[in-house]
C-alpha cells in the first residue's frame, strides 16, 4: 500500500485535509438535517401535520438560503466547502469509456430535472440550488426559482412520510 511515511505524508497533505474538511461539513449539515427531521415528527405529534408544513418551511428555507450565503462567503476566500468545483467541472469533463461512474454522474448532471428532484428529495434544497444555479453567487430570482420549489418539495415529501410513519405506528403499536 504505502511504502514509506512520506507517501502517507504526501497524501494526507495533498488531498486528506480536504476530504476531511468535506466529511465534517457534510456531518454538520447531516446534524441539522436530523434535528429538523426530529422538529418535524414532534410538531406533528404535539400540534398537527398542517402546522408543522407552515413553521418547517419557513425554518428549513431559511437554513438552506443561510447554507448557500454561508457557501458564497468561503467560496469568496477561497474555499469551496461542497466541492461543488468537482460536479461543475465533471459536467464538462471527457470521461473514458471505461469509467462507469463517473459517466453515469455525468449523465445526472446533464438532467436538471432529475437534479432538481433526487436532489429536493435526497441532497436537500441548499445542495439542488448549488448544482442547478447559473449564477456563481446566490441571487433572490435562483432562491425563489430553484430554492423555494425544491424546500416545498423536499418539506412536503419528508412530512408525509413521517406522518405516516406516525400514524402507522399509532395504529400498530398494539403489536409491540
Amino acid at each position: 500500500m504505502f511504502q514509506s511515511l512520506k507517501e502517507v505524508k504526501s497524501v494526507f497533505l495533498t488531498g486528506g485535509i480536504r476530504i476531511t474538511r468535506f466529511f465534517i461539513i457534510i456531518r454538520l449539515l447531516s446534524f441539522v438535517s436530523i434535528l429538523v427531521d426530529v422538529l418535524i415528527i414532534y410538531l406533528i405529534q404535539k400540534y398537527g401535520f398542517w402546522l408543522e408544513m407552515i413553521l418547517i418551511q419557513i425554518l428549513f428555507f431559511v437554513i438552506c438560503v443561510s447554507t448557500i450565503a454561508i457557501h458564497d462567503i468561503f467560496l469568496d476566500k477561497g474555499y469551496d466547502l461542497l466541492f461543488m468545483d468537482y460536479f461543475y467541472k465533471l459536467q464538462r469533463k471527457p470521461t473514458e469509456k471505461k469509467n462507469i461512474l463517473e459517466r453515469f454522474t455525468q449523465w445526472i448532471l446533464e438532467r436538471k430535472i432529475i437534479i432538481f428532484w433526487i436532489g429536493s428529495i435526497w441532497l436537500e434544497p441548499d445542495i439542488t440550488t448549488l448544482l442547478l444555479r447559473k449564477e456563481p453567487k446566490l441571487t433572490w430570482e435562483e432562491t425563489l426559482k430553484i430554492t423555494l420549489p425544491s424546500n416545498i418539495l423536499c418539506i412536503t415529501f419528508w412530512s408525509i412520510i413521517f406522518y405516516l410513519s406516525i400514524q402507522g405506528y399509532d395504529y400498530l403499536k398494539w403489536l409491540l
